[in-house]
Formats: structure tokens, sequence, C-alpha cells
């Protein structure tokens, strides 16, 4: 069934197709970025199935062929399509807008092609039940020996070192494991610090972010005290985050960066695509930051 743009199929089953729906809503979903790669989606269905996935396939197709040639003989998957311009990040801020009142409670955000570069492909580990309760017990792990060098430093008392209902929420992205304020943001970035990024517009056909380098941007659309330094470096934009990670910040948020994107001619690119894929953190999991690495004098000097 084609309506609006919007394709739905779902297997037959016991239940009803509301059931069916609030089940995608409240477990897990995979917003695909796909742009006439019919196989690549195919490919994901395949590995959900195999990893007996809670998660929910949400297609969003900028191809020419639309969703019927990209979902017609899949079941299970949610099929919408876009414009092709401002990147996967233009996909990911229009899921975002569209379910911000019912996001999951895990959401994997992955462009395709999947194995080219293979890296985005480990997200997907991330839709595996057991594979995921290891990464909870990971990010729990991690955040008892910061408390405890807290408690350590602070002289607090040893039973205010364990609270579970403050866990963090999980983060995860295709990242070298650095920070913005310690690296360079591209392969060609003279300047040493992400937060100066700027791509090089004489070698591309793109719509400059404004205002721009990168930390001016984050400053105007996010807010003047952003922990932009100690952000991790996301690339190839792949990432996993939660419905709660996503709502720390207000749904207009999201709504003005979609704009910002959106600006950008059909079948164009946009420096702002860029800006966005190296601060997926920041974007979409503001409370996975931590707050720990400043300014040296200023954004114009770089982090500390």
């Amino acid at each position: 069934m084609l309506c609006s743009g919007i394709q739905w199929r779902w297997p037959e089953r016991d239940g009803s197709l509301a059931t069916n729906m609030f089940e995608a809503a409240s477990r897990c979903a995979v917003v695909l970025a796909e742009y006439n790669d019919p196989g690549g989606v195919l490919q994901v269905h395949q590995m959900l199935q195999q990893h007996k996935s809670d998660c929910r396939l949400k297609v969003y197709s900028k191809g020419g062929g639309g969703c019927n040639a990209t979902v017609s003989n899949l079941d299970n998957v949610e099929c919408h399509e876009l414009p092709n311009r401002g990147r996967e990040q233009h996909t990911f801020l229009q899921y975002t807008v569209d379910h911000y009142d019912s996001l999951p409670e895990r959401i994997v955000f992955l462009p395709l092609p999947i194995s080219k570069p293979p890296q985005r492909q480990a997200v997907l580990n991330d839709t595996d039940p057991l594979a995921q309760l290891a990464v909870t017990l990971r990010e729990r792990a991690a955040t008892l020996m910061r408390r405890a060098k807290h408690l350590a430093t602070t002289s607090k008392r040893a039973t205010e070192l364990v609270n579970p209902e403050s866990e963090g929420a999980s983060f995860s992205c295709v990242s070298g494991g650095t920070l913005i304020g310690s690296t360079s943001c591209h392969s060609g970035d003279a300047n040493p610090h992400c937060t100066h990024f700027t791509l090089a517009r004489d070698k591309m056909p793109l719509l400059p972010a404004t205002p721009s380098p990168l930390h001016a941007w984050v400053a105007a659309h996010l807010g003047p005290n952003e922990p932009l330094c100690s952000t991790r470096l996301c690339w190839l934009g792949a990432s996993t985050t939660t419905g709660d990670n996503v709502r720390a910040r207000p749904k207009d948020v999201y709504e003005r960066l979609l704009a910002e994107l959106e600006k950008i001619e059909v079948d164009h690119d946009g420096e702002v695509g860029h800006y966005m894929e190296r601060i997926a953190q920041l974007v979409f999991a503001r409370p996975s930051v931590r707050d720990d690495v400043e300014w040296a004098s200023g954004p114009e000097q770089g982090c500390k």
C-alpha cells in the first residue's frame, strides 16, 4: 500500500496492525538512509532476521525508484520517500521530527551502503539482544569507575556510588575514539582542531554553512555553552542512540536543524551535513557527552 510517500508492509500474524506498530515504536528502530540501493536494504533486513532482533526497519528512500523499488518484496518494513538533499543527516532529522513523541527505546541511524565502508555494519551489532546486554554492562561498569574516581576526590560516602536509576543512556558511532577537541575533522584540514572545521569549497560544489567554522555553527544552532570539545568525533554517518537521549533536546531544535538542511537544493551537497555527521553525539545524544574538556581561552583558540 502506498499513500503520501509512505509504504507499509507488515507480515500476516496474530494481532492487530496497531499492536505491531506499538511494539515497533516502543523497542528499537533501524532508520536506514537509502539511495538507489535495494540490495543494501535487503542485506540489512536479513541481518536483523539473523540477529532475531526486536528492531523494526524504517527506510527513507531518496532514489528514483522510491519505496516500490526498495521494499516491495520485504515484510515488516516502513518506507518513506524523501527528496535527495542534506545527506543522511537530513534523513535522520526528518525521522526525529516525525517521531519525536513516540521514539523507541533504541535507535540505529544507518546510511547505505553498509559494506563500503564496512565499519558502518558494526552498528548493527547493537540490534542483537545479547550484544545490547553486553554494551549495557560495559557502560554500567565504566559509569561506576567514573563515580569511584569522583568519590575518591570528594570524600563522599561509598553508599552513594551505586545508583542504577541515574545511569546514562548509551551512544555509539563509527569513531577512532578521539574527541573533536583533540584532532582534525578532515584529512585535508590544515587546522589540527576539528572545532575549526570547514570544507574546501573550491574542490566541491556545496552550500556553505551559516555561520562557519564548526564551533560558530554549533554556538548559533545548538547554543553557546555546548561541550563541543569533549564530543566524540563520529565518521561515516552511522550511530546508535536512545529515545531518551534524543528527547533531551526540545523538538524545535531538531526542526531548526532540519530547516538548515532543507536550504540545500535537491541533488546538491551542503557543509551542514558534514558538520552534523561529525557531531552526531552532540546532536542526538547530548546526555552522553562529558563536560570535562574546556576551551583554551575561547572557541577561537581551540580546546585545552
